[in-house]
């Protein structure tokens, strides 16, 4: 049996949060995407993992650190 990749439920919860981000501060995705260099449409869809450096730069783009982001979430 192959071991999981990733945790399915922590990687929605991460997509539902940038997404709630952009969607609180009114910006389309495409805004986000030239502005960090990342595809936010697979991120936010959870149909790509988030690393460390993603969830970061992100973090960084909405005006929050990474420990606001990740108490917000409960983890």
């Amino acid at each position: 049996m192959k071991p999981k990749r990733h945790d399915a439920e922590s990687v929605r919860r991460i997509a539902a949060k940038f997404t709630a981000l952009r969607e609180e501060r009114g910006v389309f995705q495409k805004v986000v995407a030239r502005a960090t260099g990342l595809n936010i449409g697979l991120l936010e869809t959870g149909r790509r993992n988030f690393t460390l450096c993603t969830i970061e730069r992100l973090c960084r783009y909405y005006g929050i650190t990474l420990t606001e982001f990740f108490r917000e979430l409960g983890m």
